[in-house]
């Protein structure tokens, strides 16, 4: 890719599919990245698909989000759909909501879809929503349709909901469940 960069300069058009290709790219993808991003600077065009299809990628996503983070900064388009992506990443959703709050902050879009997918998250869940509680505390919005995907999900339910109980306490929606201590004393 470099070789074929230098050789043909700015004139080398770059699609979208490529650049998407790259993002999503769980091996060497990011590398390809780095070297677009270097070659094109500013002008690379990075669209929601993009920064979406980095925040899917399972291998190296937390890697590429970073990189692009650092390059174009808070003028990258983060939506509410790339947030949901990086919250459902089972293999590195954690380091990628990482990256994006590092970068975003308070401006990140944090929607009742986004909790769910993270409290659904089998992988990383637990961590993702331990991360949202700490970072956006009672503005996070809590539905009865989160609690019930962290009760279906069958890898981080069960931290999830305690994370949940423990962060909201009397006022997480029970929906006519009561919420018990399950611990055993000595």
């Amino acid at each position: 890719m470099r070789y074929l960069l230098q050789q043909c300069g700015e004139s080398l058009p770059i699609p979208e599919d490529v650049v998407k290709a790259a993002a999503a790219d769980e091996g060497r993808g990011y590398i390809i990245l780095r070297q677009l991003c270097v070659h094109f600077g500013k002008s690379l065009n990075i669209s929601e698909d993009v920064v979406k299809a980095a925040a899917a990628d399972e291998g190296r996503g937390y890697i590429i989000l970073r990189q692009l983070c650092v390059h174009f900064g808070k003028s990258l388009n983060i939506s509410e759909d790339v947030v949901q992506a990086a919250a459902a990443n089972i293999g590195d959703g954690y380091r990628i909501m990482c990256e994006l709050r590092e970068c975003f902050g308070e401006s990140l879009p944090i929607s009742e879809d986004v909790v769910k997918a993270a409290a659904a998250n089998q992988g990383d869940g637990y961590g993702i929503i331990r991360q949202l509680c700490e970072y956006f505390g009672e503005s996070l919005p809590i539905s009865e349709d989160v609690v019930k995907a962290a009760a279906a999900n069958q890898g981080d339910g069960c931290k999830v909901l305690q994370q949940l109980c423990e962060h909201f306490g009397e006022s997480l929606p029970s929906y006519g469940c009561t919420w018990t201590n399950q611990s055993t004393s000595p």
